[in-house]
């Protein structure tokens, strides 16, 4: 199984045509967050788009996979 680079197959072009435009900003968001590597406003330049609209990916990705905890 070639899972040995998952972040880069997902943010491939292959996987933009596969997927689409809409997944292809979240892969990279998601990679961005879980790596620290780049910018939003390096992915939004790769995509076409403004920061602003990654900034919505990323909102709801960060709500998605890294919740605040819960104070006890």
């Amino acid at each position: 199984m070639k899972n040995d680079n998952l972040i880069a197959w997902l943010t491939s072009p292959s996987a933009a045509a596969y997927f689409g435009r809409a997944f292809a900003i979240r892969a990279d968001v998601l990679a961005h967050l879980i790596t620290g590597d780049g910018s939003l406003a390096e992915i939004g330049r790769k995509h076409g788009v403004s920061r602003q609209a990654v900034h919505r990916h990323a909102v709801k990705a960060r709500a998605i996979y890294f919740p605040p905890s819960i104070a006890g």
